[in-house]
């Protein structure tokens, strides 16, 4: 799981995340998700799906089969992305399928 504000910072990298990653929470916590950690993100799949939502204050719940590829060979997952009405923070939920 991996919260960030509405500026894209995260706020919260959970164990798991840290485990399949490689990337500490002490060097993820604080630093833009997707131009700093995650650039294999940035794009219209979640990046801009996630700051659509949040800018226009509304709910987003999607799931998609995504392959992360930054810092890694290629990882098949499921993408989960969450962000409530009228929230200022999105969460993200990735489960390795391979």
């Amino acid at each position: 799981m991996i919260q960030v504000d509405g500026r894209m910072i995260v706020r919260r990298y959970n164990r798991y995340e840290a485990l399949h990653t490689g990337l500490r929470a002490e060097n993820v916590l604080g630093r833009h998700l997707f131009t700093e950690i995650a650039q294999c993100m940035n794009n219209y799949l979640v990046a801009q799906r996630i700051e659509d939502a949040l800018s226009a204050g509304q709910a987003l719940d999607a799931t998609i089969d995504y392959v992360l590829t930054w810092r890694m060979r290629p990882t098949p997952v499921k993408l989960r992305m969450l962000v409530g009405a009228g929230a200022q923070d999105a969460y993200l939920l990735l489960l390795r399928t391979a």
